[in-house]
């Protein structure tokens, strides 16, 4: 420890001890819930992230921030959140700040784009922007991202700098297609190093920008933040989409205070779990692989600490393109929460853990057992899934959260013993959350649904 002794007039020494300060990376999957914000503003729709406050606001212009579970398959673990933009520039914002700051750092998210035109952006910096209604501030910005999605699906991506936008040539995006976003930023006064497909170094007030494990973008000038500031915000937000059709879904948000020194060996995407019909079906993605031996999936439950092995799924070795992989355990001993992970293994033994699912096994019920809706959140249709023992009357009525009637569907008349997908028309229900209550002979359940 250094000791450092001032001079004070009142005599007396003062000591400072230096604190050092180490990269803090962090992980955020948006966890599990169904939920969405319509209008206004919240700080309590989106799940706590690993570091500072998150925060969503919907315009006056339509639109919506929702967690959806299950999304996508191709994105990330558990729920997604989705951005679904307003007409104009009313802007909805999806934004996380005060978290711990660094003037170097690393940020690696999932994303799709789907049903354009509309225009979204990201930003990254320190300032009021990340946490107030308006649009960025130069001066607060580090990085800007911008991509323009026309009526065909094809997306424009530019970089801000200082004064204005620079559209990237030779980048060619598609809506309905997942992409990994990466940026290496450094606001220091030092040249940085990292890894990625080679030795790579990030220049000082400059950025590198990654697509899909290609480095699309190399030593761009930053915008408007001062040198050195630390960065400890960043912001998504969209703007100008015809009746509200275009959507930005997001995922498995990874961050770090510094630059991280090499991607995972791995890219995990999308690791999810469900229950049908006695079974849990669990299902992930890499993006891409390197010496990858394969999976072990374990299990345990609620009340226990202890990780079970299941099984083993071989993995790749090494490869640039998407693999799916997906494994089905049968060996449920009794209804609860079940909790599952992967512990993926490379070829020289070096062992790594995904983030967790959560799968709820329910109790059986004589007759009649109701399965998830799908898709979540919906819009014109949502099926839902029955199955039923014995022939038996079924009976469906919707409701909103406060109880307030929405539809009661014509009941169907002794349905035979089987599994059965009906088919709801919801186009005329409220958006958002609601509940769908089912009643078979005797027996009653409830599920609940999104609509968007």
């Amino acid at each position: 420890m250094t000791r450092i002794q001032l001079p004070c007039a009142l005599g007396i020494t003062l000591f400072i001890i230096p604190v050092f300060l180490h990269a803090q990376p962090w992980h955020w999957d948006f966890g599990t819930a169904v939920d969405s914000c319509t209008q206004g503003i919240s700080t309590t729709l989106l799940p706590a992230a690993p570091s500072g406050s998150a925060r969503v606001r919907i315009g006056s212009q339509g639109g919506s921030v929702a967690l959806r579970n299950p999304g996508q398959p191709q994105l990330g673990s558990a729920s997604e959140v989705c951005l679904r933009a307003p007409t104009g520039g009313s802007l909805n914002k999806l934004q996380l700040n005060g978290f711990l700051p660094g003037t170097a750092f690393t940020f690696r998210c999932s994303m799709q784009f789907d049903a354009g035109p509309a225009t979204y952006y990201f930003f990254t910096g320190n300032g009021s922007c990340f946490s107030d209604n308006g649009g960025f501030t130069t001066a607060e910005i580090f990085t800007g991202i911008r991509w323009e999605i026309d009526s065909t699906g094809t997306i424009v991506t530019s970089l801000r700098d200082a004064s204005s936008w620079h559209a990237l040539s030779g980048l060619s995006l598609q809506t309905g297609v997942t992409y990994d976003l990466e940026l290496y930023c450094n606001n220091s006064g030092n040249a940085r190093g990292y890894a990625h497909d080679s030795s790579c170094t990030v220049t000082s007030r400059r950025l590198d920008l990654w697509i899909n494990g290609s480095r699309v973008a190399t030593g761009i000038s930053k915008s408007g933040l001062p040198d050195t500031t630390s960065i400890n915000a960043f912001m998504f937000y969209g703007a100008g989409s015809p009746s509200n059709a275009s959507t930005l879904s997001l995922d498995d948000v990874h961050y770090e205070n510094d630059i991280a020194s090499q991607p995972l060996p791995v890219e995990l995407r999308g690791f999810r779990g469900r229950y049908d019909r006695g079974s849990v079906h669990l299902r992930w993605m890499t993006v891409t692989e390197l010496n990858n031996h394969g999976f072990t999936v374990e299990r345990r439950t609620e009340d226990s600490g202890t990780w079970e092995s299941l099984g083993f799924v071989a993995g790749q070795g090494s490869s640039t393109v998407p693999s799916t992989y997906r494994f089905r355990d049968s060996s449920l001993s009794a209804p609860g929460r079940y909790i599952y992970r992967l512990r993926q293994t490379d070829r020289d033994g070096t062992v790594t853990f995904s983030p967790v699912v959560h799968v709820m096994v329910p109790s059986p019920m004589q007759g009649f057992d109701l399965h998830r809706p799908y898709p979540l959140p919906a819009h014109d249709q949502i099926v839902l899934p029955l199955t039923t023992t014995i022939a038996a009357d079924v009976e469906i009525r919707v409701y909103t959260l406060s109880g307030e009637a929405v539809a009661a569907l014509p009941p169907r008349r002794l349905l035979p013993a089987a599994e059965h997908l009906l088919a709801l028309p919801c186009a005329a229900w409220p958006r958002g959350p609601l509940l769908c209550d089912v009643r078979c002979g005797t027996e009653r359940r409830t599920q609940l649904i999104l609509l968007h």
